[in-house]
């Protein structure tokens, strides 16, 4: 190799050995471990964050579902729940929206601006006595022949005042003593609802309804009850108790009887000068007691005790049974002792003291 060669040669070594430590140097084993973990804790920081916000993205969405249905329904949101006492809003929310119960009205109103339709069913006859031979599938519950059959519906005017109107069939009766005419009425009651005090601000819930129940005979004929109520309810926990007063003017209808097989019953009717309770009124003290076994489901219990006036002898108007009550809808069974479900007749009293034998069902609705 001449010099000329070797002085062109060299600056391209130069270059060559310039790029070779401008590479990155491999590391040593320990500091290549020390990197592999460091990029994996980073990896699964990632991924973590990731599923949390999966998990944030699912609980909003849930949450404004939920907002949703509510606003849908005038309900309070959670955020105004949060000032019950602890423990009470999961459990008894559903149970203080429902505005009537089995056998008379609960301290709640409809929100305002919303409609409420209920429809109830029950059973005339002895559910597990008809005819005396106990068998409860001999008339399907007894839900085949002489049943109740109550419409009601209702709107929220403010959010604590409400007016309801609901129709029963009511029952043949004997117009006339002297020649034993019979005839039939329905019932109608309308009534409105104010609530006064709320749970959520004063401790307790307190309404005051009045209305009337109308008695509209087959000949276009009519009588009226004036009707009257106090309502309290309390929360404690899982259970909600109500309690109260329920009047009526005129309790039963002149010689009202049923001309169904086994449900004719040895009433005291009103008028009745030889009665010994022949005062059309009757007060009465209800009470109702629910225990929430999820935040939908429910058991509850209703009685009505009449003090004064007109009453059947029998004891309290009786019902128990289960509802499976949400934020729009409520469906309850029950097993109760009167076949009534008019105002004011269930705050009567019972055909027979503690016999829970006539079966029944409600829906209601919010819309």
């Amino acid at each position: 190799m001449n010099a000329a060669t070797a002085a062109i040669r060299r600056p391209g070594l130069f270059a060559a050995l310039a790029l070779i430590a401008l590479l990155p140097q491999p590391l040593p084993a320990d500091e290549k471990d020390d990197r592999i973990r460091q990029l994996e804790t980073q990896l699964a920081q990632k991924d973590a964050r990731i599923q949390q916000l999966e998990l944030q993205a699912k609980t909003d969405k849930g949450r404004i579902n939920a907002l949703e249905e509510q606003v849908a329904v005038g309900t309070p949101a959670p955020e105004t729940a949060e000032v019950l006492p602890e423990g009470t809003y999961p459990w008894t929310e559903n149970m203080r929206r429902l505005p009537v119960g089995v056998l008379f009205p609960r301290s709640a109103t409809i929100p305002e601006g919303r409609f409420y339709a209920r429809f109830s069913h029950i059973s005339q006859n002895q559910t597990f006595a008809k005819g005396g031979r106990g068998d409860p599938f001999d008339d399907l519950l007894g839900l085949e022949s002489g049943v109740k059959v109550a419409l009601m519906l209702g709107y929220g005017i403010l959010d604590n005042w409400d007016v309801t109107v609901q129709r029963t069939n009511g029952r043949d009766y004997t117009r006339n003593s002297v020649n034993f005419e019979q005839g039939s009425f329905d019932l109608w009651d309308v009534m409105t609802k104010v609530k006064l005090l709320d749970e959520q601000k004063q401790w307790l819930d307190l309404a005051v309804a009045g209305g009337t129940t109308i008695f509209w005979q087959d000949n276009d004929s009519m009588e009226f009850s004036g009707n009257a109520a106090l309502l309290l309810e309390k929360s404690l926990w899982r259970f909600r108790l109500g309690s109260g007063f329920l009047y009526s003017s005129l309790s039963d209808f002149n010689m009202t009887r049923s001309t169904q097989p086994g449900t004719a019953l040895d009433k005291t009717y009103v008028r009745d000068p030889t009665a010994p309770h022949s005062d059309s009124r009757t007060l009465a003290v209800p009470a109702s007691l629910s225990l929430a076994l999820t935040d939908r489901s429910q058991l509850f219990g209703e009685m009505a005790f009449p003090v004064d006036g007109y009453r059947t002898g029998n004891g309290p108007s009786e019902a128990f049974g289960y509802r499976y009550n949400t934020h729009s809808h409520a469906f309850s069974v029950f097993l109760c002792n009167t076949s009534n479900d008019s105002f004011n007749s269930t705050a009567t009293g019972g055909y027979k003291q503690g016999n829970l034998d006539v079966f029944g069902f409600d829906i209601s609705v919010f819309f």
